[in-house]
C-alpha cells in the first residue's frame, strides 16, 4: 500500500495552477481518509493560495487536516508560506483557512513542432492534453498514463493524432490511451477495462 500511495503522490506532481492544486489537495484528504468527502471544501484563492473550508468538523480533525495539507504541499514541491484564518459568511457557523503558497515553476512545452495550428493552440491553452506529457508509449499508438484528467481532449503531439479511447484496467488500475477505440467497454463482463473517455 505504501508503494501504491507513493506512486499516486508522484502522479499528482503535474499541475500548473492553484485551481488544480486545490483539486489535488481535496482528493488527497479524501484518499487518505483525513476528512469525509462531504466534510470539507478546497478552492483556489488567487494565483498564490488555496482555501480550506472544514464543514463543521471537530477541532481535532481540523488540526489533523491542516497538518495533512502542509505535508501534501511539501510532497508536491509547493512551498508553504503562511496560513491565515477568516470567518466565511455571517450565516454559517464555520470558518476557512487560507494557505499562501509559492507554486513551483514548470517549463511548459512550446509545441513549436506541431504543424496543425489549431491543435497547437489547444495544446498550449490546456484544452487538449498531450499523452506524451502524461505518460509513456507502450507500443505504437498506445500510451500508459500517469493520470486521467476529465474534461479535456487528448492527442499525441508527436504524430498529431487524436486519442480515441482511454481505459483503466480493472485489476491493476493502470490507465491506457489509444489512437483507436480498444478501451471502449462493450458491456461485456469479461472486458478488462473500465472506459474513462471516448472521442
Amino acid at each position: 500500500m505504501k508503494m501504491q500511495f507513493r506512486l499516486w503522490l508522484e502522479s499528482e506532481q503535474h499541475f500548473h495552477s492553484t485551481r488544480e492544486l486545490a483539486d489535488r489537495v481535496s482528493q488527497f484528504l479524501i484518499k487518505t481518509n483525513v476528512t469525509p468527502g462531504n466534510a470539507h471544501h478546497v478552492e483556489q484563492d488567487g494565483p498564490k493560495g488555496i482555501k480550506f473550508y472544514p464543514v463543521k468538523l471537530p477541532t481535532p480533525l481540523i488540526a489533523k487536516a491542516i497538518s495533512a495539507i502542509k505535508y501534501f504541499l511539501g510532497e508536491l514541491g509547493v512551498a508553504f508560506k503562511d496560513m491565515g484564518w477568516e470567518r466565511w459568511e455571517e450565516d454559517h457557523d464555520y470558518d476557512h483557512y487560507k494557505f499562501t503558497v509559492e507554486m513551483p515553476k514548470f517549463d511548459k512545452p512550446s509545441y513549436d513542432h506541431v504543424k496543425n495550428n489549431e491543435l497547437r493552440k489547444r495544446l498550449l491553452s490546456g484544452e487538449v492534453l498531450d499523452v506524451r506529457e502524461l505518460g509513456v508509449e507502450e507500443e505504437p499508438g498506445v500510451f500508459r498514463l500517469n493520470q486521467f484528467v476529465d474534461g479535456h481532449d487528448y492527442a499525441d503531439s508527436k504524430t498529431e493524432q487524436w486519442i480515441w479511447s482511454i481505459g483503466r484496467h480493472k485489476n491493476t488500475g493502470e490507465i491506457f490511451a489509444a489512437y483507436d477505440g480498444r478501451y471502449y467497454d462493450p458491456n461485456d463482463e469479461d472486458f478488462d477495462y473500465e472506459t474513462l473517455w471516448m472521442r
